[in-house]
């Protein structure tokens, strides 16, 4: 799920962006699915309507972005809250269940070759990223914007649409990665979600991104993800205080 998410941060990183609302979107995403399978709306509809959340979110900060030339800092800070007030309104706090056995097979321990379809979902989504990113127009687009914004947009490159979209695509991964994780614990939680924003940020600096545009990969942060997943699981394994699990991810 981390990975999922990081790689959408990636495309805004890339393009000398930032996003803060990541969890508020992961949380509003699984929730929207969950309220909507629960009222007896098919699975796909609710999925896509999950996703379509969190792509309006995205589309939202990158418009207040791009349209009153206000810092990303600031604007997604803003729709952080926005977003986590949002989840709470449509949930009234409560958590969502359960869902159908349909559903719960997308989070699911096992799948083709042993592999859960979240991993497969993941995969897929990590190489067409990286393609995209590497070889393609809006790739290229996105290096030269993080490099230098005036310089992309006397070059004739329509910066504002590429850091909108920037923001869609992030917004709709974040969103998916909230449903799968609503799948794997049979729920819809409020809560969800909360303090990955900074998790997924450090993934994709760890994996080499930078924070002020123009460099960076979906291999790297598909690395940086992992390295962080180990290191807390792995923490886990060996007991250590949850408390002290965070001052090693704060010093890595």
């Amino acid at each position: 799920l981390t990975i999922m998410a990081a790689v959408g941060l990636t495309f805004v990183l890339v393009s000398g962006n930032i996003d803060l609302s990541i969890g508020a979107i992961i949380g509003l995403g699984g929730m929207i699915c969950g309220l909507m399978m629960v009222a007896g709306v098919p699975i796909w509809l609710s999925i896509l309507a999950g996703v379509a959340a969190g792509a309006a979110m995205g589309a939202f900060n990158g418009f207040v972005i791009t349209r009153f030339n206000i810092p990303p800092l600031i604007v997604t800070l803003g729709t952080m809250y926005i977003g986590r007030g949002l989840v709470n309104v449509i949930s009234e706090g409560r958590t969502v269940y359960p869902f159908s056995d349909s559903f719960l097979q997308l989070g699911g321990r096992e799948g083709f070759l042993g592999l859960p379809p979240a991993v497969w979902i993941t995969l897929v989504l990590c190489i067409a990223a990286a393609v995209v990113l590497k070889r393609t127009v809006f790739g290229r687009a996105m290096y030269a914007i993080g490099g230098n914004k005036e310089t992309a947009r006397v070059s004739g490159i329509r910066v504002n649409f590429y850091i909108i979209t920037a923001y869609v695509f992030e917004g709709a991964l974040c969103a998916f990665s909230g449903i799968i994780q609503s799948a794997k614990v049979n729920s819809a939680i409020a809560s969800a979600g909360t303090g990955w924003e900074l998790t997924v940020m450090a993934a994709a600096i760890i994996g080499g991104t930078s924070m002020f545009g123009g460099v960076g990969s979906i291999f790297g942060s598909v690395i940086g993800s992992l390295v962080l997943v180990v290191l807390i699981n792995g923490m886990v394994m060996i007991r250590i205080n949850a408390y002290w699990q965070n001052v090693v991810l704060g010093i890595i």
